[in-house]
């Protein structure tokens, strides 16, 4: 057995993408966690592609090679993404302080590790940082006096960490969503109406049960307690999961603008002077991203207000 050399808890949430599984796995091998959960949903008896959950779970056992405090959780049945992740993050804070939280298509480096750690150290007892993200979502993003991170009020899932005090805030239910968006507070946590639109879109669609997501939930939860997340500039980690065949939200291609690729991150980082929200990346999230997708959500509910939307849509396939 080999020494333990990182000291962070992790838990790694796993399903039926097998190939990806073991990529990111053999990553968080190699720096040999002291504290290691993982959660592997059930299959869904009717899905050929799930016969890999107890190949993965297999691959794991037998590779779990060094000297550890390892925490299975193998569902029996199908919980679906929503209840899966949210109640294995939820099991990690019933016995940690702070941990990392790293789904199986989310490829880190090894850089990642040591930036989680030292942000999940520093800012341990600041109740207004709620997330910290392995992930910058925007390719070219201007990066001011060679800072290494940088604070904004949206969070990203992919590879990221938090703390047992801010998870202990996570409104899974959003109780009070609806109060809040007739009350107009939640039109006043947006500066632009795209923001506004699109987030609006998201949380209806979440709380009306049409989507899996469990982090609409937690996105929600952090605005609602105007809570922050930290970004790397220098980006940690690669999905791997887009046009995966076993993808749950990501089958489409990358979007374009969004980061593709690792980047070198470089030590000892450099902190802000201040803490104040980099409303430069986020309004490139919001124009590049969120923009195109509002004004089409707009057009094609107008048109289904109007009665034309399936016209259009037939003499679309026919052309």
């Amino acid at each position: 057995m080999s020494e333990n050399i990182y000291n962070v808890p992790i838990i790694f949430i796993t399903f039926n993408k097998y190939n990806e599984t073991i990529r990111v796995f053999n990553e968080i091998r190699k720096i040999k966690p002291a504290v290691l959960y993982i959660v592997s949903d059930g299959a869904r008896p009717d899905k050929i592609s799930d016969e890999s959950v107890s190949k993965i779970r297999d691959y794991i056992e037998n590779n779990v090679d060094w000297d550890c405090d390892l925490n299975l959780r193998w569902h029996g049945t199908n919980q679906g993404c929503k209840k899966s992740v949210s109640e294995g993050i939820t099991w990690l804070f019933e016995n940690e302080e702070y941990g990392i939280i790293i789904e199986d298509d989310c490829l880190p480096s090894q850089h990642f590790f040591r930036y989680m750690e030292e942000m999940l150290i520093k800012y341990q007892y600041n109740e207004q940082v709620m997330a910290v993200c392995g992930y910058r979502p925007m390719k070219r993003l201007p990066k001011p006096h060679n800072e290494s991170y940088y604070f904004s009020k949206y969070v990203s899932f992919w590879g990221w960490g938090t703390w047992k005090q801010a998870w202990n805030k996570f409104d899974f239910e959003m109780a009070d969503y609806t109060k809040q968006v007739d009350s107009g507070q939640f039109r006043k946590m947006f500066e632009t109406f795209i923001e506004y639109k699109a987030n609006k879109d998201a949380f209806d669609a979440t709380v009306a049960g049409d989507n899996s997501s469990w982090g609409y939930r937690w996105a929600y939860t952090m605005l609602n307690n105007k809570g922050l997340a930290i970004y790397p500039y220098d980006n940690q980690i690669e999905n791997i999961g887009f046009c995966s065949e076993n993808a749950t939200h990501t089958s489409e291609q990358l979007p374009d603008v969004l980061s593709d690729k690792i980047e070198e991150m470089t030590f000892p980082l450099i902190h802000p002077s201040e803490m104040v929200r980099n409303r430069v990346a986020e309004k490139m999230y919001s124009q590049k991203l969120w923009r195109k997708r509002v004004l089409l959500k707009m057009l094609s509910d107008f048109l289904k207000k109007v009665g034309l939307y399936n016209t259009l849509k037939k003499m679309k396939k026919r052309f």
